[in-house]
């Protein structure tokens, strides 16, 4: 599992499972739920699993899906892993599930993520102001979007 600071800082909804009794009973979950996508960023060399990418929830009836990531090996931010493995899963939701629009939601706070999203096709649609609360003080989200339509014209496609 990651650092707990490393997932204070990127993470702002319900806390994720801490001992290994909790992560196996929440990987089980994930397993059963028809909604959820979630997957393993795994390094090409050394094949150990440095992040996951998830689509979820994803609503079968409007062909959408919300995008997270997280790359929890602060060592291997910077090496494009985070880039491919968007890319890949926006494949898989617009070329495998038929989905019409993936949405991601990104604290304002956090650059990079927002650097990735712009460098994989998502555009940005708004901002949601005070959204979270985090660490004393209120936090506003930036709502980034893609859609099919842009994947097929070829944006984010770019390489790595």
């Amino acid at each position: 599992m990651y650092k707990e600071e490393v997932i204070a800082r990127a993470f702002f909804g319900d806390p994720l499972p801490k001992s290994l009794e909790e992560m196996e009973a929440w990987l089980q979950q994930l397993r059963a739920n028809p909604n959820a996508r979630v997957l393993a960023v795994i390094h090409r060399e050394t094949e150990e699993i440095v992040g996951e990418v998830a689509l979820q929830p994803i609503d079968w009836r409007n062909r959408s899906a919300f995008f997270a990531i997280i790359l929890g090996e602060e060592s291997r931010r910077g090496e494009g892993l985070g880039t491919e493995a968007s890319r890949l899963v926006l494949r898989y939701a617009f070329e495998g599930l038929n989905l019409n629009r993936v949405e991601a939601n990104v604290l304002s706070s956090n650059e990079a993520s927002t650097r990735l999203l712009k460098r994989v096709g998502f555009t940005w649609e708004g901002r949601r102001r005070d959204a979270v609360w985090r660490f004393g003080r209120w936090e506003d989200m930036e709502i980034y979007g893609i859609t099919a339509r842009d994947w097929q014209e070829g944006k984010g496609m770019g390489e790595a």
